[in-house]
């Protein structure tokens, strides 16, 4: 579902406008990357990923251009700007240029990435996540594209399913250690 004003190209979605989104209505599996490659071409606000766990939107907010403050959107009720992973963004979107917003989720935690460096991480089990007040829409899905306001190009939004985390390996007992018990 697309919300404000979107265009399509050969190039991809083009949305411009405070607010608008795209939502992807879908099942989610229990850990996944959610990556979303897009092109800013003017502007300085900010774009975020929206992703889900246990069926609980919250969003990752990446800021506009240096010096800009990024984080997850609400943790523990507190707003991106006042909350634990609040930073001065090191890398910050660039116009004109690709960039790949990932957002990965496992069991235990959340890690948000800008072009392949690691950017935050949020503690799942420790931290409530939840989308700020102008992300929620009528039945707010578990994983979308928010604009800040600037014309942006989504070229590509993949969600990849990850491999359970395995519990540490153990060997069984050789015939020798079987014979000393």
């Amino acid at each position: 579902m697309l919300l404000g004003s979107w265009n399509a190209s050969s190039d991809g979605l083009t949305g411009q406008g405070s607010s608008a989104q795209i939502q992807f209505h879908s099942r989610l599996p229990d850990e996944y990357v959610f990556r979303v490659r897009f092109v800013r071409f003017d502007g300085n606000n900010p774009i975020a990923l929206i992703a889900s766990r246990q069926g609980r939107p919250f969003a990752f907010v990446l800021g506009g251009h240096e010096g800009t403050l990024s984080g997850f959107g609400v943790v523990d009720s507190k707003n991106y700007d006042d909350n634990e992973t609040t930073r001065r963004s090191p890398r910050w979107i660039a116009n004109g240029i690709v960039h790949t917003l990932v957002v990965r989720v496992r069991n235990q935690f959340a890690l948000a990435y800008l072009d392949g460096i690691q950017h935050d991480r949020v503690n799942l089990e420790l931290s409530s996540l939840a989308l700020p007040a102008g992300f929620h829409r009528d039945n707010s899905p578990p994983l979308g594209v928010w604009l800040g306001g600037d014309q942006v190009t989504i070229q590509s939004a993949e969600l990849l399913e990850l491999a359970p985390t395995l519990p540490t390996a153990t060997t069984a007992p050789s015939e020798s250690e079987k014979s000393n018990q």
